[in-house]
């Protein structure tokens, strides 16, 4: 689903590059990049209610979920633009 709470982003008004930029960043944001960031969370920080095993499964999960995310940027980013104009 897109975001529609992004038309309340503090720095939304500044984001007159939305279109344009887009496609630059996520080609810099690689699965490796994503595995490489999510491997430098501390453990504590992958405690609590929603876990859903030891952190490496946790961060596993994590990974996942930020690719898909990834992969399907394209609604964010149209909801962002819509609520721009």
């Amino acid at each position: 689903n897109p975001c529609p709470l992004i038309r309340d982003h503090v720095l939304l008004r500044w984001a007159s590059r939305l279109a344009e930029l887009d496609a630059d960043m996520a080609a810099r944001l690689t699965d490796a990049t994503i595995a490489d960031i999510v491997a430098d969370v501390p453990d504590a920080w992958l405690e609590g209610p929603d876990r859903i095993g030891d952190p490496a499964t946790q961060r596993a999960a994590y990974v996942a979920y930020l690719i898909q995310r990834l992969a399907q940027r394209d609604a964010f980013v149209q909801e962002a633009i819509r609520a721009r104009a």
